[in-house]
């Protein structure tokens, strides 16, 4: 609880999401919230991971590897991000920063997606949910391939 939502003597709420016992804290007036859902139902990309995979490929701009003249090679790039309780994509962030321009592509692209459907709690709520999708991106003289785990 804050100081300011003990000083105004209010209670926050404790909500718990049953049946999966999981706990919602919120002060509406303070605007704070902090859940803690057990998730039921994962987030997805509409189509699933092939078509997460084809989106990706398909906004992915080949001219990064010509542009910072990456060597022949295979360099492989993990993007963190959320995905909020409307399905929406937030925080991106590459765990590559080598200066080549690749995580800052895939960021990019990622941050074109559309909606996803959200996770969803036992009781049928939906919920943010941290994400990451791993990317080998395989340079042989300009010809570029993205590479998906299976």
């Amino acid at each position: 609880m804050t100081t300011t939502a003990i000083a105004q003597n209010k209670t926050p709420s404790l909500v718990y999401d049953s049946p999966s016992k999981s706990m919602d804290y919120e002060n509406i007036n303070n605007d704070i919230q902090v859940h803690l859902p057990v998730v039921k139902t994962n987030a997805s990309f509409c189509g699933g991971k092939t078509a997460w995979h084809q989106f990706i490929s398909s906004q992915f701009n080949n001219k990064v590897i010509v542009t910072n003249k990456l060597p022949s090679g295979k360099y492989a790039v993990i993007i963190y991000f959320v995905i909020d309780r409307n399905g929406n994509i937030s925080e991106v962030k590459s765990g590559f920063k080598q200066g080549q321009g690749l995580g800052e592509e895939l960021e990019r692209c990622i941050k074109k997606s559309p909606q996803w459907q959200p996770a969803e709690t036992a009781s049928g709520k939906k919920v943010a949910q941290s994400y990451n999708t791993m990317v080998t991106v395989v340079v042989d003289n300009y010809n570029v391939q993205l590479v998906f785990p299976k």
